[in-house]
């Protein structure tokens, strides 16, 4: 993984380990828009949805 998708990938993964799954989601998108071709961040996108399909704190649409 190149750098700059390394520490997109890093801080996604600092936000949902610190319980803010609206804010991980989010940056998972921005990163899937600026890198289309990396299949990495919608899996994780999709890990990160599952983990918190059954929370309140979860406001985004599945």
């Amino acid at each position: 993984m190149y750098e700059e998708e390394r520490l997109l990938a890093n801080e996604i993964t600092k936000l949902r380990l610190s319980d803010q799954p609206d804010k991980a989601i989010a940056l998972c998108q921005q990163a899937m828009a600026q890198f289309p071709a990396n299949s990495f961040f919608p899996k994780l996108q999709g890990d990160i949805y599952r983990q918190y399909k059954n929370s309140r704190r979860l406001h985004s649409p599945i």
